[in-house]
């Protein structure tokens, strides 16, 4: 099946769009990986749920007295999301995997809003064995980031 985004590739199996190609495929990181988890090990590690989409009030919760009420609504789009946390081993097939050149330019773009351009390509050599190095160029092993922000 030809595809744009992810969200054309229905196949448990395949549900990936690879931008290269326009092709549904497995996700890397889960080719080859056994079936081990969940409450009986036996589990797709790889398993994803649907997440609906709709309307929320982001200070609103339904239950706390004195709630500021219903102002501030909020719209998500429907996705998906892993069942399971993702394992060191899966991980490690991840970036085994990766590649520069595999986000294509504009991809992650929201629907939604018009001025968003989606993924910028000049971004593409900070990905992968160059991550590092463009992290101390943008002063990322400082240690006033946040932890996830910082070179280890």
């Amino acid at each position: 099946m030809k595809c744009v985004t992810n969200q054309d590739c229905t196949s448990a199996a395949a549900p990936v769009c690879n931008l290269s190609t326009n092709t549904c495929v497995a996700r890397p990181s889960c080719v080859g990986l056994a079936a081990t988890c969940g409450p009986s090990g036996n589990a797709d590690c790889c398993a994803t749920g649907s997440v609906p989409g709709g309307t929320f009030y982001r200070n609103y919760d339904g239950v706390s007295a004195g709630s500021a009420g219903m102002s501030f609504p909020a719209t998500v789009s429907s996705f998906k999301l892993d069942t399971y946390e993702i394992t060191v081993g899966r991980f490690r097939k991840f970036v085994a995997a990766y590649s520069q050149n595999m986000i294509a330019a504009g991809a992650g773009k929201n629907p939604n809003n018009p001025s968003d351009p989606g993924w910028d390509v000049a971004n593409n050599s900070c990905l992968g064995a160059r991550l590092a190095a463009c992290g101390a160029g943008r002063g990322e092993s400082a240690p006033d980031l946040p932890a996830w922000r910082r070179r280890s």
